[in-house]
């Protein structure tokens, strides 16, 4: 415990009443004393008797009045200090006084103490993020320089970015769908971004967010990334679930709530450069695009394995026309229709092999050849025997675009 030496204390209120006597004293003296030699002027008095008169009237006021002032002033000084006596008194005659209000004062000063901090919190919190927003738009708008071919200093703009552009990349597009409308989880898909990222042995990642929803992000590297590595560990596959394959639809449950929003993740194909950096950009939007276009979308979907169904769907209109010439009725969306189609794509995948084809759909032989004849029976006249390689592509479009209402044979 800490004593501090006792010390003379010295402050102008102890002034106070003498001061105010010999102020207010003065003014009254003045005031009275040129009313008296007015008056005794005006009587025809000599000079003498004026001056007589005025030195009279001005010590005898100002006597007064500073009697007066000086005797109020004090008894107000001796009432409060006669209420600070009484206090002390009492504090010493119940000690608990005393320690409720020493709790008091301290929760005074605890409660001052608490509200200040949360005010420089705040006001830090506050100027912070005013901070991050501006270095996020600041990245945004190089990004949107880069993506809209605009002549851009490499230099200056991996500053800004805190990016490389000159190496390898790997552009990456996330986002959330379901979920609560309140449901923020741009939080969940930066933290996927980020282990993309690691997974694929970048050295660094950049993210741009796009609403709070949607996530754009690249990820650097010194070597070239290998996107198969992503492919090897979906989200999904953390949860048990296999790759590409869409979640089973789960009722809410009452006492958790809602599930929260699904995260999808589209990957461009990598490459090199400012100009890589763009490229797999824009095959990420792509590859998503894409797997938008089917009724449940994989969780994680790569350019390599989109871009055929990419070139395909450029046009939508002239992809369902394609579709509906090359298969007619076997493009109808109902359950037996699509089970034909993927025995007859694993058909033409297998190079004509029964075998091969049972083997992979875990059905018997019979069962395929079957299907296979069917197949053909439903397929527009002359489709079986033109180019296997537009069979095949009319067949995953089939499967990729919405319902077609081709009208049954």
């Amino acid at each position: 415990m800490v004593i501090l030496p006792s010390h003379l204390e010295q402050h102008a209120t102890g002034r106070t009443s003498w001061l105010r006597a010999a102020v207010l004293g003065a003014n009254d003296g003045l005031v009275s004393t040129a009313s008296l030699i007015l008056g005794v002027a005006a009587s025809g008095a000599d000079r003498g008797a004026v001056v007589t008169a005025g030195i009279a009237g001005l010590v005898a006021g100002a006597m007064s009045m500073a009697a007066g002032e000086y005797v109020s002033v004090s008894s107000q000084r001796d009432a409060e200090r006669a209420d600070i006596a009484r206090e002390t008194r009492e504090l010493a005659d119940d000690p608990g006084t005393l320690g409720r209000a020493s709790e008091r004062l301290v929760e005074l000063s605890f409660g001052y103490v608490d509200g200040l901090s949360a005010a420089i919190t705040d006001l830090f919190l506050g100027e912070r993020q005013r901070l991050v927003r501006s270095a996020e738009l600041a990245r945004a708008e190089v990004v949107a320089a880069l993506l809209a071919g605009e002549a851009v200093d490499v230099d200056a703009a991996e500053r800004r970015l805190g990016h490389p552009l000159r190496g390898h990349h790997l552009g990456l597009v996330l986002w959330a769908e379901g979920g609560e409308a309140t449901d923020e989880p741009l939080g969940r898909l930066e933290s996927e971004a980020q282990r993309l990222a690691d997974a694929a042995g970048g050295r660094a990642l950049l993210r741009i967010p796009v609403g709070g929803r949607l996530l754009w992000a690249w990820i650097a590297g010194d070597a070239p990334l290998d996107d198969r590595a992503l492919r090897a560990a979906p989200p999904a596959a953390r949860r048990g679930r296999p790759a590409g394959e869409a979640p089973a639809p789960r009722e809410p449950d009452a006492a958790s709530g809602p599930p929260p929003a699904a995260l999808h993740v589209a990957i461009g194909a990598p490459a090199a450069g400012p100009a890589g950096f763009v490229r797999s950009h824009q095959d990420a939007l792509e590859t998503r695009r894409v797997a938008l276009l089917a009724p449940r979308p994989s969780r994680l979907s790569r350019y390599r394995d989109a871009d055929l169904l990419a070139l395909l769907t450029g046009d939508e209109e002239r992809a369902r026309r394609f579709v509906e010439t090359r298969l007619g009725a076997l493009a109808e969306d109902e359950d037996g229709a699509r089970r034909l189609r993927v025995t007859l794509r694993a058909h033409l995948e297998e190079r004509g092999s029964n075998v091969a084809v049972a083997r992979r759909l875990g059905i018997h032989e019979n069962t395929v050849k079957y299907r296979v004849r069917k197949a053909h029976e439903l397929l527009s006249a002359g489709a079986a025997d033109d180019d296997p390689l537009a069979l095949g592509a009319a067949l995953r479009l089939a499967d990729l675009l919405p319902a077609l209402d081709v009208p049954s044979a």
